[in-house]
Order: C-alpha cells, then sequence, then structure tokens
C-alpha cells in the first residue's frame, strides 16, 4: 500500500499585516500535514464560528464584486505583500533565481512581483468560483487548446486524472472539467480547522466531491478510476520524504511525488494535464474578463513502471504548463524545500 501525501490545495485569507504576509503561501497553498487536532473546548468553538462567519461575508463580499473590480483588489494585495519584503517576496526570488538563472535580477524581480499579484487575484478570484452560479461561470471560460483531448478520455471507459499545477487559477479548472460529470479530489483537513466546514461547502457549488487523503480515502479514488470517472490533483506539491523520488524540475533536483504514477498505473486511468490562466476584459466574444483553459498530454513515460522516470515526466508537463504564463505560477511556494543530501533549504537568503 502507498503512503497518501498532499494532493490539493485550499484557501486562506490575506491579512494586511507581516505575519499574515509571510504566511500567505502556507494559507495559499495550504501544504496539508498529518496533524492531530486536540477536541476544542467551548471557547475555541466560540472563536471557530466567529472565524467562520467572517470568513464567509469576506467571500460574499468579494463575490459581488465585479471580476474586474475584484482582480484589482487582488492584484493590490500581492503588491503588498511584495513591498513588505517579507518571506513571499524572498521564497518567490529564491524560486526563480533556481528557475531561471540565465534572467537578471530585474527580470526576476519584475516576474517576481507579477506573480504575487497574481497569487492574489487567485485569492479573490475563489470568491466568484465558489460562490457564483455555475451557468455565469461557464460563461467566462472557454478551451483554447486540447478540448478534443479532454472530450476523448471522457469518451473512453478508463478513468481520467485531471493534473492541476498552481497555474493561474487552478479552481477555476473545475467549471470545465464538471461540466458534464462530477469529480473527486483528494482532501486532508486544513492546519486552520474551522475552515473545513466552509471549503468543502464552496467546492460543492461544482459537482466535486472530497475524498479523505487516507487508505481509505485512495482506496474509494482507485475504485473511482475503475469505474471510469474524473480525480483532481495537484501534481506539484512537495511530498514528504516516502512519498516522492528526486528528479529535476526546472534543472533544480525536487522532491516529487509518486502518487501521480502510482494512481494512473493501479486505477488503469489516463492523465491529462490542465491549466487555467486568467484573461483581461476584452478575451471572451463578450468583451468580459474570464479564463482560458488548455489540457494537455504529458510525456508518455508518465505511465512507466519506473516511479523515478514517471516522475520526470510529470516535472517536464509541469515545466510545459508553467511556460504557458510563468507570471500566474504560485512562485510563492517553497518547492525546494526538501534536498536530496538531506536538510532543508531554509529560504532565508538569496545567497544560499
Amino acid at each position: 500500500m502507498f503512503r497518501p501525501q498532499s494532493a490539493y490545495v485550499d484557501w486562506g485569507f490575506f491579512l494586511a499585516s507581516e505575519r499574515a504576509a509571510s504566511h500567505l503561501q502556507s494559507i495559499n497553498a495550504l501544504r496539508f500535514h498529518a496533524v492531530s487536532h486536540p477536541q476544542p473546548s467551548n471557547s475555541t468553538h466560540s472563536g471557530f464560528s466567529a472565524k467562520r462567519l467572517a470568513a464567509s461575508s469576506c467571500l460574499r463580499m468579494l463575490s459581488w464584486l465585479p471580476l474586474t473590480i475584484n482582480r484589482w483588489l487582488g492584484a493590490q494585495l500581492g503588491q503588498l505583500a511584495w513591498h513588505m519584503n517579507g518571506s513571499l517576496k524572498r521564497i518567490t526570488l529564491i524560486n526563480l533565481s533556481l528557475c531561471y538563472p540565465e534572467l537578471d535580477k530585474a527580470e526576476r524581480e519584475r516576474l517576481g512581483k507579477a506573480s504575487l499579484m497574481h497569487t492574489g487575484r487567485a485569492l479573490t478570484e475563489s470568491a466568484w468560483v465558489w460562490l457564483k452560479e455555475p451557468a455565469s461561470l461557464r460563461s467566462r471560460t472557454t478551451i483554447v487548446a486540447g478540448e478534443h483531448l479532454f472530450d476523448e478520455a471522457l469518451a473512453s471507459d478508463q478513468g481520467l486524472i485531471i493534473a492541476t499545477p498552481h497555474m493561474g487559477n487552478w479552481e477555476a479548472c473545475n467549471i470545465v472539467i464538471t461540466r458534464n460529470q462530477p469529480m473527486t479530489y483528494l482532501y486532508r483537513t486544513p492546519r486552520a480547522s474551522w475552515l473545513e466546514p466552509l471549503i468543502l461547502k464552496w467546492r460543492a457549488n461544482f459537482d466535486a466531491h472530497p475524498a479523505g487523503l487516507n487508505a481509505r480515502g485512495l482506496r474509494e479514488v482507485l475504485q473511482q478510476l475503475k469505474q471510469g470517472n474524473v480525480i483532481g490533483v495537484l501534481p506539484d506539491q512537495e511530498p514528504d520524504l516516502d512519498g516522492g523520488v528526486f528528479v529535476p524540475l526546472f534543472n533544480q533536483p525536487a522532491n516529487s511525488m509518486t502518487l501521480l504514477q502510482k494512481l494512473s498505473n493501479r486505477g488503469q486511468a489516463k492523465v491529462l494535464f490542465c491549466v487555467c490562466e486568467r484573461k483581461p476584459a476584452g478575451f471572451l466574444p463578450s468583451g468580459k474578463a474570464g479564463w482560458a483553459v488548455s489540457f494537455m498530454e504529458p510525456p508518455p513515460a508518465l505511465y512507466n513502471a519506473d516511479p523515478t522516470v514517471a516522475a520526470a515526466a510529470m516535472n517536464t508537463a509541469i515545466e510545459q504548463c508553467i511556460a504557458i504564463n510563468p507570471e500566474q505560477y504560485l512562485w510563492s511556494y517553497k518547492r525546494f524545500s526538501l534536498l536530496p543530501e538531506g536538510g532543508r533549504r531554509r529560504y532565508k537568503s538569496l545567497d544560499q
């Protein structure tokens, strides 16, 4: 039996403080860890209720804003994080220096600032994706590449795994994926456990259903795949050491998940990568802002029985997704934290 590892992401909320800014990537990326939560006291329950009410109210107000204004607000949050010179900026620039050493300092800073602004937009956009009517959202979304790959995969008897890196608005991929059928996604309770009821409720706006990131959930996912259904996985999170292998990502050794290969092989499923790119007003025939979705086939080696070969192919596909629009990738995530020689990258200095 293979061990579960982090495979999906949830959002938290950005607060205008250095501490909140320094933790946006951990809230944004919600790197779920297997942690136990003590039984909450009555006062804790009251605190959770207040937090849920505040979060729900904030999201509801963001969903009322026109999309262009919603995105503008998110961009301001990203700019704030950049100008505060906190950990988000530092992590972003360290990742860019590792992945794009050919760029000079000014180019990396331009790309890094743009990336944090897009991260802020993805945060505020989540209100639209989770709370707007599905029909309204689908009018804002169009498939620009690989639609035939998606349709052919759905028409076959095979299960389908949609691998969605942290590009653009990965939550918005569900707008297209669930237009004709439901989807199951792997899920682990977030550290901020008070968010869990809201996250599950909001995700149900589209026909997306959680499966626990544990042995029982993985059995359910494999059963879904064998029945020809659709599963969602985020392939670019850093797993635990026993759940990954070190293979190149942008020519850097990166501990990379083996879960995608195991699910596809054991579930006899096809894999497609999906990117949902943010597009400005004027992109759609209606003249409105929206999202452009692309489906791509991974290299054939992703299905290889050797997990190292398969993980290398997965990372090649991730690089191809990022190349669509590097500004919209979540560079503020500590993707290269674990080192092949042991220990961790501290992400404390650009000169490390």
